[in-house]
């Protein structure tokens, strides 16, 4: 089950678990977005393989989220992917299985609002 969870102008989805009762077992946050720009997202398979691709920024200066700063004021975000797996077991536990980084790089505001994360050409860290 997805729970969306907003706070601000930036928008979070967790992915929840619950047993037949209704008592929540687990939870992962899968998806991140301010408006259209997407620093987070997913993939689940049938087989309970979940994949949570994130876009970390890497300045040390706040970047602020919200329109006119957007519009007017970068062009480009650099930022670090990690790739996350977890396998939800058969009791509702969300298990990390592995994590993959990448080196951080520019990101245009273009890509950011229109490309699927898992879609860019990163270079694995060693």
């Amino acid at each position: 089950m997805g729970v969306s969870l907003g706070e601000a102008d930036v928008t979070s989805t967790l992915l929840v678990t619950y047993d037949l009762n209704g008592t929540q077992l687990d939870w992962v946050e899968v998806d991140a977005k301010f408006s259209d720009i997407k620093l987070k997202q997913y993939k689940i398979t049938p087989e309970m393989k979940l994949f949570v691709y994130e876009l970390k920024p890497t300045s040390p200066t706040p970047i602020y989220f919200y329109e006119d700063y957007i519009q007017k004021k970068i062009s480009s975000l650099n930022a670090q992917r990690i790739d996350t797996v977890y396998q939800i077991d058969d009791d509702g536990k969300v298990n990390k299985l592995s994590e993959k980084k990448y080196q951080p790089k520019d990101y245009s505001m273009t890509i950011l609002e229109t490309a699927d994360i898992w879609n860019g050409n990163e270079v694995p860290l060693q």
